[in-house]
């Protein structure tokens, strides 16, 4: 099998965003820049308030991978 070089192209941008999967309320997600998550109102929030989530699990950033025990140490994630 081979790909073409646009197909090269695509896979290797896929693998350079920045990502990350985090938990909040109970539940787990993967987000990168741009995503909408649609979760039950934090404490003390009104909707369109940013919060900063800093249970991050695994962040990929370059193709580089770092995985938390449990969270990634200094990571957080503005949503």
């Amino acid at each position: 099998m081979t790909l073409a070089n646009n197909e090269v192209k695509c896979l290797i941008k896929r693998f350079l965003i920045m990502k990350a999967t985090i938990q909040t309320q109970g539940s787990q997600f993967t987000v990168q820049k741009g995503d909408k998550l649609f979760v039950n109102r934090y404490p003390d929030t009104n909707e369109g308030d940013q919060v900063s989530i800093d249970q991050v699990l695994m962040l990929v950033d370059e193709g580089k991978a770092t995985f938390g025990n449990p969270t990634v140490e200094g990571a957080s994630v503005k949503a």
